[in-house]
């Protein structure tokens, strides 16, 4: 029996395209691996460009952008910090270091990131960095005996970047922290299904499961 051209064109397509993404996936996490050396120092400028759309009214401007010394034996110092101007750009300062940089950018409606950087080939250069639309929590806590929520401690964990195509690629995502008040918030989240463990201050404890998406998650947590 034999196969029409269409029928072979259909099947490469659907054995080829899968391996073609994953490749590129991994090209573009490539580009993200510096290995340690002798840094010279120097200024470090980059630019944000934004892939898969915007968060409602996220903006590139005044981002929080930090620069941390990673040095070989691991231990860390931050270099400089600064913001981020209209366009997404920012040019920081840094004292010369044996092993590598990491620029971490949050903010703005942007997912949290981090990208390690390399000067040894690159001073001068602008580096482009990609970031993406964020999940926001918003939780409001009401007690029914009507005693006032003051706040508490919060953990968050998930997973993201799993997909048809890529199933091994997924990472945890792990964050934890304070807040006071009834309201819980959390920016620059990526989207994904969270565990959130939450303990109020005077004993309650509660957990969440969240399909967190793109923009404001809101609920209202009843105690």
């Amino acid at each position: 029996m034999s196969l029409s051209p269409r029928l072979i064109l259909v099947a490469l397509v659907l054995l080829v395209l899968p391996a073609a993404v994953t490749a590129l996936f991994l090209a573009r996490q490539a580009r993200w691996a510096v290995a340690p050396g002798a840094q010279p120092g120097g200024r470090i400028t980059g630019r944000l460009a934004p892939i898969g759309g915007v968060a409602g009214d996220a903006s590139l401007e005044n981002l929080a952008v930090e620069i941390v010394g990673v040095a070989r034996d691991g231990s860390t110092h931050t270099e400089s910090s600064g913001l981020t101007n209209a366009s997404g750009r920012f040019e920081l300062e840094v004292q010369p270091l044996d092993g590598h940089y990491e620029a971490r950018i949050e903010g703005g409606g942007w997912q949290t990131i981090n990208v390690p950087i390399s000067l040894v080939d690159g001073l001068g250069k602008e580096l482009l960095i990609p970031v993406r639309p964020a999940a926001r929590i918003e939780l409001t806590f009401v007690r029914r005996s009507g005693v006032p929520v003051r706040g508490g401690e919060w953990s968050l964990d998930g997973e993201v970047g799993r997909s048809w195509f890529s199933a091994w690629s997924g990472r945890l995502f792990e964050r934890r922290g304070t807040f006071t008040g009834p309201d819980l918030v959390v920016d620059g989240l990526s989207p994904m299904r969270a565990h959130v463990v939450i303990r109020l201050d005077g004993g309650d404890r509660t957990e969440l499961v969240m399909d967190l998406v793109v923009g404001p998650n809101r609920h209202t947590v009843d105690l």
